[in-house]
Formats: C-alpha cells, structure tokens, sequence
C-alpha cells in the first residue's frame, strides 16, 4: 500500500541522481552516457583560447543565441525551428575548441542553459534513430556531431537525411557537425 517512507525515499533518491546532472554532458558513442570530463573541459573553454577572427567568434555565437531565442519568430514564418553549422578543415585547425567554446556559451553563459548532446560514434542507422530521437526529447538542444564522415557514410547517408529532414519534428535543433575531410561529404 501507499506508504510516505517509500515515497521519500524515491523522491531523496530521483533528487541525488538529478544532483550531478547538471555537471555532465550527454555524450552518444554507441549508447548515452554522462561525460563529467567533457563537462569540465568544456567549462575551461572559452573563446579567448580560439585563434580566430573576433568578428567570426561574434557571429557564431549570435548565431547561436539567436537561434534558441526565436522560437517565436520561426513559428510566426511557418518554418522549422532548426538550423545547423558545419566546421571543417584540416586537423588542427580549431573545430573542436571552437564547439567547445560554443557549447560553453550554451551550459555557462546563458541564463537557462541549453543541453548539449555530444555524439563521437553513430555508425550504424540504429545509432543515428537513437541520437535523434534524444535529441527530439531534450530539444531545443545542440547536437554535436564529431567526425560527421563516420556517421554520414554511403551505407547511412539516405537514412541520416532522412532524420536530418524527413517526417520527424527537430524544432529546437541546432546540429554543430565537425569533419577534417569536406570532400568525403559530397553526394
């Protein structure tokens, strides 16, 4: 029966697991699970560390803000609530720090942060359903995709564009995709 021992005790233990997960980044590498490293190492981040343009650094994270405050104005245009950036280049070159800055902007900065989902590995369609659909469920969140060339591939490329742009809702998507070989990404 009903009993307020039982219940407290579900409630202390819902409010202990709730307690560090505020201090973690969702991170997809064949299934979720919560990353307190990149959480810190992402709290070290920030745009002083990036060598790029000041404009450049400016406009990315406008972008970024303007997005997840505009659900309105996309819904007032009869559009979907999404968008994506894609940082390319050649090894080195600043695409990682960069979507750590941007997700520093995103977790710290803010005043209602936004949940960052980081994905390292989805190679197969099963994984792609599984980043998207938590992304659907956590949205309006960024989804990074790190080394986009190893999860859009011949064998998942329909499939990816499929949850990219097909049936399901994304509203409150902003997708950041890295790839150090552009080319790879051509159709």
């Amino acid at each position: 029966g009903p009993s307020h021992i039982v219940d407290k005790l579900i409630l202390t233990v819902g409010k202990w697991q709730d307690s560090g997960l505020n201090q973690t980044v969702l991170v997809y590498d064949g299934y979720w699970q919560r990353s307190r490293d990149l959480w810190v190492a992402v709290q070290k981040a920030n745009w002083d560390k990036v060598i790029l343009d000041e404009k450049m650094k400016a406009d990315l994270t406008s972008v970024v803000d303007k997005f997840f405050d505009s659900k309105d104005v996309y819904e007032d245009l009869g559009v979907p609530w999404k968008r994506g950036l894609i940082f390319g280049g050649e090894p080195g070159n600043g695409k990682t720090i960069s979507i750590k800055a941007l997700m520093h902007t995103l977790l710290f900065d803010r005043k209602d942060p936004i949940p960052t989902l980081y994905v390292r590995d989805a190679p197969y369609n099963y994984h792609i359903r599984n980043v998207f659909t938590m992304a659907r469920r956590l949205a309006p969140c960024m989804l990074v995709l790190e080394d986009i060339e190893t999860i859009v591939t011949p064998q998942t490329r329909s499939y990816f564009f499929n949850e990219m742009d097909g049936l399901e809702n994304n509203d409150g998507i902003f997708v950041v995709a890295s790839t150090n070989f552009l080319d790879r990404l051509d159709p």
